[in-house]
């Protein structure tokens, strides 16, 4: 069976139009599939207000005064040190938490 160069793109066409159709018809009954999950499960939100409510608010105790100008000035050094020891610039580099570790010689309060 030999076809025209004509019948051929039209063919060629309607088989791309189709498979375009047919996945974005699956994306759309995927994507209202998805909200009705999200209508019918039960929330998370919920499930943590009733847990926070629950729960008896802690009891005010005095915390120990934390300079954070002091922690400033500790990250930024820590910041320096690690810069050096990788040998690369401290703009690369990010402290996300630091924990102080006791040395050996220091006594505990």
């Amino acid at each position: 069976m030999t076809l025209s160069n004509g019948s051929t793109l039209t063919e060629v066409l309607s088989v791309t139009l189709l498979g375009i159709l047919i996945v974005f018809s699956a994306l759309v009954i995927l994507m209202i599939v998805l909200y009705l999950m999200k209508l019918f499960a039960p929330s998370e939100e919920g499930k943590k207000a009733e847990k926070v409510k629950e729960t008896p608010a802690p009891k005010m105790t005095e915390k120990p005064i934390v300079n954070d100008t002091d922690d400033e000035e500790l990250i930024a050094v820590l910041t320096a040190a690690i810069a050096a020891s990788l040998q690369t610039s401290a703009y690369n580099l990010r402290i996300k938490s630091y924990k102080r570790v006791p040395s050996k010689n220091s006594k505990r309060v």
